[in-house]
């Protein structure tokens, strides 16, 4: 897992309501690394609380796309590595200099 990646995960995990499990913690679920009492718990909060319902299924998704499905495009991926970035550091950042000869010719 690079840099980047740990990054986005961090803010990730920051991002849900005060009462609602952590974005690792529905993947140790998913994984069935919690203990039966937390698993117990979490299952009680699951189906009270549609959003984390919702997280649990982007994350089930995710999970298989990572080991199934086909690479994203590259451009997708560059673009999400910036956006990444931009959470990260606050600063925006243009395209790359090979990008921006590639655009040139493509346009001529």
């Amino acid at each position: 897992m690079t840099e980047l990646d740990k990054t986005l995960l961090q803010q990730l995990r920051r991002l849900h309501a005060p009462d609602c499990p952590a974005v690792g913690t529905l993947g140790d679920f998913l994984d069935g690394k919690l203990s039966p009492e937390e698993r117990q718990a979490l299952d009680a909060h699951l189906r009270a609380c549609p959003a984390c319902i919702n997280r649990l299924i982007d994350l089930r998704e995710l999970a298989l796309l990572a080991k199934e499905g086909e690479p994203p495009p590259r451009a997708l991926t560059k673009k999400l590595k910036r956006l990444a970035l931009f959470l990260a550091t606050g600063e925006e950042t243009g395209p790359s200099v090979w990008e921006r000869i590639t655009t040139a010719l493509a346009a001529t």
